[in-house]
């Protein structure tokens, strides 16, 4: 079997004869170099299956599902053509509301005058029929969550599906490489598009929390048995500490470790001769 994922090379996996019992599709939270969540993940399985990771780093969910077609094409391949896949592991959707564009786009135009976090959010025009935030952003998300879940259901009608929930990141503007700003231009993802609208600095890490448990709320009831069956949210938010955040996207090597533990329990349940 594998001691580490197979990142896209199934010419490697094949060559070695293997074939995927766990199929992950996702953003940079399963591609981020050094260490991401795939890497502690596949060492619950002590090296007795095989994961291949399918997506990149930066992924946004609407690229998934067919926005890239590059990327949804393989994820398809994949999922269609291995009948050994026992499980598929999802991360999306952070990056569809990370960044200046995305995140601003969210606000208010001027924030500057706000006294909670709800009161930054764009309010929409109900007499337009024009849904307010981040609600309208997180229509989408469950909308192409959904189109993802059923492609899988297509394929493979019980697999499980394994959803996370990221984590509560600081927007501190530390990006890549743990300076403000990031080098090679990645960075920005959280506290810049909020200086951009004038949020309060004070409000700024309430926004965030707002913003993911709304997401939370929507990834629950993807996970519950009256919308779809056997798909599953590992509950990650809430797990770090600020001592587990690299920058505002991504947590630490040691974080990543703390993350994948929260799998573990239910990975034991869904994988049969998960130690």
């Amino acid at each position: 079997m594998a001691a580490m994922p197979f990142w896209g090379s199934e010419n490697v996996m094949q060559a070695e004869g293997l074939s995927p019992d766990i199929l992950a599709y996702g953003d940079s939270w399963f591609w981020y170099p050094n260490n991401d969540l795939l890497i502690p993940i596949n060492a619950i399985w002590q090296g007795t299956k095989t994961l291949l990771a399918k997506g990149k780093n930066g992924a946004e969910l609407r690229e998934m599902v067919g926005g890239t077609p590059r990327l949804w094409n393989d994820f398809k391949s994949a999922m269609s053509g291995y009948p050994t896949i026992q499980c598929v592991l999802l991360s999306a959707g952070g990056n569809d509301f990370a960044g200046v564009e995305h995140f601003a786009s969210l606000l208010r135009l001027d924030c500057s005058a706000a006294t909670s976090a709800d009161d930054c959010f764009d309010p929409g025009d109900a007499a337009q029929g024009i849904e307010r935030q981040p609600w309208r952003m997180l229509r989408e998300l469950a909308t192409n969550y959904q189109r993802l879940i059923d492609f899988v259901r297509s394929v493979k009608a019980t697999v499980p599906i394994v959803l996370q929930d990221y984590d509560y990141a600081i927007p501190d503007d530390i990006g890549f490489g743990g300076v403000k700003g990031g080098i090679f231009g990645l960075g920005g993802w959280l506290q810049q598009p909020m200086i951009a609208r004038q949020v309060p600095a004070a409000l700024q890490a309430d926004v965030v929390r707002r913003l993911m448990d709304d997401f939370i709320v929507v990834l629950k009831a993807l996970a519950d048995p009256a919308q779809n069956h056997d798909v599953y949210l590992v509950e990650t938010a809430g797990t770090l500490t600020d001592a587990d955040w690299a920058n505002e996207m991504h947590p630490t090597p040691a974080g990543f470790n703390r993350l994948a533990e929260r799998f573990r329990p239910l990975l034991r349940t869904l994988i049969p001769g998960t130690p």
